[in-house]
């Protein structure tokens, strides 16, 4: 209805000036930004279509703040030099004048319909017309509100003409011919507009615009202004363009509250921009009460249940999508019902086989939805019926179609699982996922959906080299993984000439560790040999070792053999550090008279790469403040003057800054001469900041850590166990690993943030929040919500 936009306004010297043009509001303190404005979803349908924002009260008292005072009378000076009273009276509105906000007119009743329920008969005030509308249409009565503004001005006009009355809502008034009669009048235009939008909603295909259709939109009604193609996301997008088929240009937009240029329209630019500053973001389909943090998604009719911010995130949601909305408001939404279903699902599928799509069934993934082409591929994925939720399509057709459900789904970080038989097998290398997967075909799968699905074997064809996110390195094949402990054992093994592929831990099947490697091997044939990088050394059973890794013949005669001197004396090419090799260990000698008494001299000594030689047990060194490895059980160590302390697990190692770089492997009789310290643990102090997680002291004044459960309990470590690299200042907003959950630490509790507002008030900004690896989480017992 764009063609109201012409409609002369009474200011200025008389001359016709474009109503949306010169009325636009005054900016906000926090004025909108026309980059802000999406053309192909305008609004939200969850907010278009919400009823019960505003009580009839509510919608009295806001005209009234509107308009604080009605210049019925006409006294008031006008531009021309007249009083208002007399410049209407030449134009045909004399005096008196009635501000919406004291309007009142006789409404006869309607019998109600499919697309609005019936309304009673009576004398009702313009604030009464607006919410009974707004109930028995199921339309917002705030866009009814920022309707009856951008067509008429009614909201904030201080003395309105009856024509704006008239053609309030601006319905029956196409642009290329008079407004029709038979809707004049405020009660039928705000009936006539709200049910127009019902209209478009239920039969769509019967309008130019449809939610999930490519539509051209032209920039004015003059078709030489040419336009553009516009993916229209969602229903009340489609019912604002059916409504007023026009775009803003790149000039109105540049303009947000002024004008263009000769090729600017500003209908669907004034509603969004107006809608905005007076009643907050035109999006976010999630929402929540003050009084619970039970989260829900709106699709303006009804409510469906959200199990976490993760089956949110499947619908490409997250916590800036969420709105804190009235529990009167929220209870006015009755909970899906048949034949919809009352929680959100990642596998979803319209209400009726009888819809465009012919009820066809979904994956929803990270804002998108692949079409599920078969039972066999539902099998496949381990989906049920009973995961099958059922809602209208409109809702997801919010969701582009991304293609057809693959057996090959590629994970957030951009690994790649063949799923079959309700089984993901992880590809570790880009041939052999060309053999597997000759088509190419690949949908992306969100890890929360993956998550679901166990893991089974890998699909490797030759080993490879993997190293996970805590930076250590694997070495695999289709059989098992083998733990490298060393950069040293990574170079005498010759790895660094195999594929290298990142992994994570999910991407690893369990129970599928073969056991660690080492460059002590043996074939199968019993032949014992050291891996020294490009070469294998043939072990004399005078070396005392005892153990070897079969890492398979093949892996193993691809090095050259080459035998050492039979001397027990050893030293790296680059000339240092010395050893003798006794019982199986070596012993760092560190003069020529300790090597006197061993018995040798120089002329002994067999060099050979710093690989070959850290991969042979030591014995006794100095190592302080150093990380050891008891190579009769892998247990770990760091080593600070006489005393050891444990080491539970290489994700702690990781913690406290050390690499498996770091990690030289020994045995338990070199480690009993030290005295047993304490445990290492991820939450604990040294040098006077927290040690906290991945290589980094995260420092904590005294207000924040008792927040992060941090007290005289805690254990002090010395300073040769503090993590490297830069400390940094932890606050009390906490993010873990890629999860989009904001939390509040209190009291050594993580309470989850499920609104901007909310985090914000708070104190929370997007440049104060720690992140944090996703075990750490598990540090925190999960509070109540803020």
């Amino acid at each position: 209805m764009e063609r109201l936009a012409h409609i002369f306004l009474r200011i200025g010297t008389g001359l016709a000036l474009l109503v949306l043009a010169c009325t636009a509001m005054a900016p906000s303190a926090q004025a909108l930004s026309g980059s802000q404005f999406h053309a192909e979803r305008i609004m939200d349908d969850s907010v278009f279509f919400s009823s019960g924002t505003m009580s009839m009260d509510e919608i009295q008292h806001f005209l009234e703040a509107k308009v604080p005072n009605c210049d019925t009378n006409g006294s008031q000076q006008h531009s021309s030099g007249m009083s208002r009273a007399a410049y209407g009276a030449s134009r045909g509105y004399p005096a008196p004048y009635t501000c919406l906000r004291d309007f009142r007119q006789d409404v006869p009743a309607r019998s109600g319909d499919s697309m609005c329920a019936g309304i009673s008969a009576g004398n009702k005030s313009g604030a009464q017309i607006i919410f009974e509308v707004a109930h028995i249409c199921g339309v917002n009565p705030k866009v009814l509100i920022v309707l009856l503004q951008k067509e008429q001005s009614l909201i904030t006009d201080d003395w309105p003409w009856s024509i704006q009355y008239r053609s309030a809502t601006g319905y029956g008034c196409p642009d290329t011919a008079p407004c029709d009669a038979e809707y004049y009048g405020f009660f039928n235009q705000v009936y006539a507009a709200a049910k127009q939008f019902k209209r478009y909603a239920q039969i769509p295909t019967s309008f130019n615009y449809r939610s999930g259709r490519t539509s051209y939109v032209g920039y004015n009604p003059n078709g030489g202004c040419s336009g553009s193609n516009i993916g229209i996301q969602n229903q009340a997008t489609a019912g604002l363009y059916n409504y007023t088929p026009y775009q803003p240009n790149q000039a109105a937009l540049n303009n947000l509250y002024g004008s263009g240029d000769g090729c600017s329209a500003y209908g669907n630019r004034n509603f969004w921009r107006m809608f905005n500053d007076w009643f907050g973001p035109t999006t976010g389909p999630l929402v929540r009460s003050p009084e619970s943090a039970e989260l829900y998604y709106s699709d303006g009719g009804s409510k469906y249940r959200v199990g976490s911010m993760d089956m949110a995130g499947m619908y490409g949601l997250g916590v800036q999508d969420v709105r804190i909305i009235p529990q009167s408001e929220l209870d006015s939404l009755p909970l899906a019902s048949s034949p919809n279903t009352p929680n959100l699902s990642y596998v979803a599928k319209s209400n009726s086989d009888s819809d465009s799509d012919g009820g066809a069934l979904y994956l929803v993934s990270m804002g998108r939805r692949y079409h599920i082409t078969s039972m066999d591929v539902f099998d496949d994925y381990g989906f049920t019926l009973g995961q099958i939720g059922y809602m209208p399509l409109v809702q997801l057709e919010r969701m582009p179609l991304a293609g057809n459900l693959s057996n090959f789904a590629q994970a957030n970080d951009g690994f790649i699982y063949e799923v079959t038989d309700g089984v993901r097998h992880g590809i570790f290398d880009y041939n052999t996922y060309t053999q597997q997967n000759p088509s190419g075909n690949l949908s992306r799968a969100s890890d929360y959906v993956l998550a679901t699905i166990p893991l089974g074997q890998a699909i490797i064809n030759d080993k490879v080299v993997m190293k996970d996110p805590e930076g250590r390195v694997w070495l695999a094949d289709s059989n098992g993984w083998f733990y490298v402990s060393s950069m040293e054992q990574y170079t005498c093994l010759g790895l660094s000439g195999l594929a290298n592929i990142p992994f994570n831990y999910g991407q690893a099947p369990v129970g599928t560790q073969a056991g660690n490697a080492s460059c002590v091997v043996q074939t199968s044939g019993g032949q014992k040999f050291i891996m020294d990088a490009y070469r294998r050394l043939p072990v004399d059973s005078s070396w005392g070792f005892a153990s070897f890794a079969s890492l398979g013949d093949n892996f193993i005669q691809r090095m050259s053999v080459q035998s050492p001197t039979q001397q027990p004396v050893f030293r790296s090419s680059d000339g240092a550090p010395l050893y003798v090799l006794e019982g199986g260990k070596k012993r760092q000698i560190y003069s020529l008279t300790t090597l006197n008494i061993t018995g040798h001299s120089l002329g002994d000594i067999f060099t050979g790469s710093s690989n070959f030689l850290a991969n042979i047990p030591d014995g006794a060194p100095k190592l302080d403040g150093m990380v050891f490895g008891d190579v009769s059980n892998g247990r770990l160590y760091v080593l600070s003057g006489t005393t050891k302390y444990y080491v539970p697990s290489m994700f702690i190692l990781a913690s406290y800054g050390f690499s498996p770089a770091s990690i030289v492997m020994t045995n338990s009789s070199t480690l009993s001469s030290y005295t047993n310290g304490a445990t290492l643990q991820q939450k604990a102090k040294a040098s006077g900041s927290t040690i906290f997680d991945s290589g980094i002291a995260l420092q904590l004044s005294a207000s924040v850590e008792a927040h992060y459960g941090i007290d005289g309990s805690t254990p002090t470590f010395p300073s040769a166990v503090a993590v490297g690299g830069s400390p940094r200042q932890g606050t009390r907003y906490t993010k873990f690993g890629s999860s989009p959950q904001l939390y509040y630490m209190e009291n050594g509790q993580k309470r989850p943030v499920y609104s901007w507002d909310t985090f914000t008030s708070l104190g929370g900004s997007v440049n104060n929040i720690t992140g944090l690896s996703d075990s750490a989480a598990d540090l925190f017992p999960t509070g109540s919500p803020m």
